[in-house]
């Protein structure tokens, strides 16, 4: 199980920038995939947040864990990449993310 899912919660640093209009308008639905994207980097380096230590994630897993369907969370992850909130590689395992 990874961290944050389930029984166990904590606070996690999210910038109250996310607030400003002009960040609400981009990511909108977003919120949720960004939130679990940033409560899972585990180092940072040039400024780059880089998730599950450069694990690929697969959009199933990241469904199951926010009880959304796949296609939705896919659609929300181009939103972020679009916008420029998250850089993807993609993998024959999956997406390795990173935090701009």
């Amino acid at each position: 199980m990874v961290r944050g899912i389930k029984n166990e919660s904590y606070p996690i640093k999210v910038w109250s920038g996310i607030l400003d209009p002009k960040h609400t308008a981009k990511i909108k639905r977003a919120l949720w995939v960004f939130l679990w994207i940033i409560n899972r980097i585990t180092f940072e380096k040039d400024d780059i947040g880089y998730v599950l230590g450069k694990r690929p994630i697969k959009m199933k897993e990241l469904a199951k864990e926010l009880n959304m369907h796949t296609n939705t969370v896919s659609n929300h992850i181009n939103i972020l990449r679009k916008n420029g909130y998250i850089e993807t590689t993609r993998t024959p395992y999956g997406l390795i993310i990173r935090v701009l």
